[in-house]
Formats: C-alpha cells, sequence, structure tokens
C-alpha cells in the first residue's frame, strides 16, 4: 500500500486502500473517520462531510440506517440500508436511482454514526431519509429544486 501524507496530516489513499485499511481498523474493534466523497448520498451525506463509522453487528443494523460496506469492485462505500433478506442487506445511496446493490453481512464494514458537517454534527434524519431513498426519482426531483431555493433565499436574507 502506497500512502500520501497531506501537508494537513491526512492520508490520501485509493478507494481500494481505504476499504483495506478501513477493514483492518474496523476488525480491531476500532472507530474510523473519514471525509465523504462524491454525491451518491445527497441530500444527506454531502462531499466533504466528515462520517465516523463504528463496528457493527448485522443483528444491530435497521432499515435506515448508514453503513461503509465493500463493493464488488474493492472500494468501501457509505450506503443507507433499505431492507434485509436474511444473511444479505438491500443496500443503496441516497441520491441513486438505480438497483439497490445486494450486500452479504460479511462484507458491511461498519456503521456511520456520526456526520459532521464544517465542524458542527449533522442531527440523525434516518426515516426521512429511508422515505427519500424509497421515492421515485421522479418525484424527487421537485423536491430538490424546491430545496434549494430556499436555501439560496436564506444565503440571500443572511439567514442560516
Amino acid at each position: 500500500m502506497r500512502v500520501t501524507m497531506l501537508p494537513s496530516g491526512q492520508l490520501k489513499l485509493s478507494g481500494e486502500e481505504f476499504a483495506d485499511l478501513s477493514t483492518e481498523v474496523i476488525a480491531a474493534s476500532a472507530s474510523i473517520r473519514f471525509r465523504a466523497r462524491g454525491g451518491s448520498m445527497s441530500p444527506f451525506i454531502r462531499a466533504a462531510d466528515v462520517l465516523t463509522v463504528d463496528p457493527v453487528r448485522p443483528e444491530e443494523l435497521a432499515r435506515g440506517d448508514v453503513v461503509l460496506y465493500r463493493s464488488v469492485g474493492g472500494r468501501a462505500l457509505a450506503h443507507r440500508v433499505l431492507g434485509r433478506r436474511g444473511d444479505r442487506f438491500l443496500i443503496r445511496g441516497d441520491g441513486s436511482t438505480g438497483k439497490c446493490d445486494i450486500v452479504s453481512c460479511h462484507e458491511i464494514l461498519g456503521k456511520v454514526v456520526r456526520i459532521d458537517r464544517d465542524g458542527t454534527m449533522v442531527p440523525p434524519r434516518r426515516m426521512l431519509a429511508l422515505a427519500w431513498a424509497r421515492m421515485p426519482a421522479l418525484c424527487r426531483r421537485p423536491l430538490v429544486a424546491c430545496a434549494r431555493a430556499l436555501r439560496n433565499l436564506h444565503r440571500r436574507t443572511g439567514r442560516k
């Protein structure tokens, strides 16, 4: 594994290297923190949010939880649990409209227990996010447009 240390003191890893490191850390019953990348979990988790993942036993997982798991391509992904069938979980990103990933309980590395955005903890919205993830994509688009318009209005008026 080739690890690059950034001037900020953070590590720069490839997707597979991060998956390997996460597997080792969580197997040692420790938590791991990392900066989210991409938009697959938008709007509930954004790129640059800092996620904290703890080890978890499969029987502790519930619909709506966000898990870190090893994908078919060997990368570690953080996506939402939409359901369970025996020892397999149906998992998909909140921003995704495609099919769910079917993930064995052995591929789940841990559960996201905390989300920090700009130094502030983001409150969990598990049930709202679960409803969002199950909503057809055509219904989401107008809601996203309304949310953006409201956010822009608040920014222009100086409210946060």
